[in-house]
């Protein structure tokens, strides 16, 4: 389902998935600390780029590798680094992730993208080949997600989308951005 307008969720392989228009980070882990707290981030964007620890962070054990960095275990929310055009993979612990696609910057990107109504004027062939550049690139995302097979996968762009494996979560994070 696209985020254009709302809330959309589902299942697949084994993530239940939330993609919000309206949804704020923020909002969602004052509602749901434990998606993040107790746990490691792997930040593959921090503003739609590499996040390169400062000393203080560095001081504080915070790593990186291959233009991804990693947290030391989050003890309260205010050890994540939250820019906007955020992408992470929650983690048990670090560990190599290898190359990894971002997909925070791709403008529309959705887990599961729907086609696109057409309005008055729309090229079609062009909103079908768009759709398909989208359904590639949804197929992209879960075939990263069943290499890396983090936790949780947060992504704060044009849209939230959380994708979690953890039992219970997702029931709580539709409520908390319902």
């Amino acid at each position: 389902m696209e985020c254009f307008v709302g809330l959309r969720h589902g299942k697949q392989d084994g993530y239940g998935w939330v993609c919000s228009v309206d949804g704020r980070i923020e909002r969602l882990l004052e509602r749901v600390p434990e998606l993040v707290v107790g746990r490691t981030l792997a930040v593959a964007a921090c503003d739609s780029g590499v996040l390169i620890p400062t000393p203080v962070e560095i001081d504080a054990g915070w790593t990186t590798r291959a233009d991804v960095a990693f947290s030391p275990v989050i003890e309260d929310l205010g050890m994540v680094p939250i820019c906007g055009w955020d992408e992470w993979y929650v983690l048990d612990q670090r560990r190599h992730l290898g190359s990894l696609r971002v997909f925070v910057n791709s403008s529309g990107f959705a887990p599961a993208p729907v086609q696109p109504a057409l309005g008055y004027g729309w090229d079609k062939s062009a909103s079908a080949a768009l759709h398909q550049r989208r359904l590639h690139q949804a197929a992209e995302f879960w075939s990263q997600l069943r290499c890396v097979r983090p936790l949780s996968f947060i992504a704060n762009g044009d849209s939230l989308i959380v994708a979690t494996r953890l039992q219970g979560l997702h029931a709580k994070i539709l409520a908390a951005l319902a």
